[in-house]
């Protein structure tokens, strides 16, 4: 049974710490599971309801309806799928009788894997940041590894000095539930790497010292989003004005080594999945460049 003297303050405590502790889950990925409680419960808080209240499937269609009506299909979906895995711990501590969200349907929509960049247009990304000043030398290191290494934006702020091996071309990665695992950068980013670390890293530290790679104009560790921002300038300084972030350089790496015959399991390891399905979500990208490859110099396509 619910325990009616339980605030909704109270169980968003309770379940960040499960998502925490159990589950070892990043703190970016739990504020999003955060905020899109919090939201939720604003809405049950307009309509005069509360969180001890009886719910059934009825209520969460109408509010994801609503949401969905002002939100990107793949957004709305994972605010479905925060509430899903709450109403799954509520139903496993015994906090409600019944989960009455396990059969609501995700939208069919236009998935985020759709959003890959060319390699061209990958040069073009990285020939944005001015290379003659220190911060933009730091950038275009920034951008070569990401796209060399498929890394996250969360997984390239909070890289050590000490995780970069330059003479082995590999970095030490700490990814999502705290796993590491190492991944190749190529001779490229090792180039631009050198660079930046052996000039615009020790300029910008100056006297300072800093435990992390990439460091701010005031030797701070850069965050998750000012790696977005930056990646998001940087393609509309070239042209690129479509729908581009640091996700979209991780899905253009995976996508442009299975479509060079990188076989699905490596692509897995390096991107850190723990599913392999997840892995599979980018084959369909590599499919369609292959059919436009064969229409394009096949005599009978």
């Amino acid at each position: 049974m619910p325990d009616s003297n339980m605030s909704d303050l109270e169980t968003m405590e309770d379940f960040r710490t499960t998502l925490s502790l159990e589950e070892n889950l990043s703190q970016s990925t739990i504020t999003a599971y955060c905020s899109d409680l919090e939201q939720f419960f604003e809405w049950l808080r307009s309509r005069n309801l509360t969180f001890s209240c009886e719910m059934d499937e009825s209520l969460f269609t109408e509010y994801f309806l609503l949401i969905s009506e002002y939100r990107k299909s793949n957004t709305a979906n994972r605010k479905l799928s925060s509430l899903k895995k709450f109403f799954l711990w509520l139903s496993s501590k015994n906090l409600k009788n019944k989960n009455p969200i396990s059969n609501l349907k995700s939208l069919k929509g236009v998935s985020s894997f759709s959003s890959v960049l060319s390699v061209e247009q990958v040069e073009l990304l990285l020939s944005a940041p001015d290379v003659t000043k220190d911060l933009g030398l730091r950038d275009r290191a920034i951008l070569e590894l990401m796209y060399a290494s498929g890394l996250r934006a969360s997984e390239t702020a909070n890289l050590l000095f000490s995780s970069c091996m330059l003479n082995d071309g590999v970095v030490l990665v700490r990814g999502k539930g705290d796993k590491e695992r190492i991944v190749p950068f190529g001779l490229a980013a090792t180039s631009w790497l050198q660079k930046y670390i052996s000039t615009s890293r020790r300029n910008i530290l100056g006297e300072r010292s800093s435990k992390y790679l990439f460091v701010s104009r005031r030797a701070n560790c850069l965050t998750r989003q000012f790696l977005w921002k930056c990646v998001r300038q940087y393609c509309s300084k070239v042209g690129l004005n479509n729908a581009c972030s640091p996700h979209v350089l991780r899905h253009s790496f995976a996508t442009h080594l299975l479509n060079n015959g990188a076989d699905l399991r490596s692509v897995q390891i390096l991107l850190g999945h723990s599913d392999i399905a997840t892995t599979q979500m980018y084959t369909h990208l590599a499919k369609d460049h292959l059919v436009s490859i064969h229409k394009m110099h096949h005599p009978r396509a």
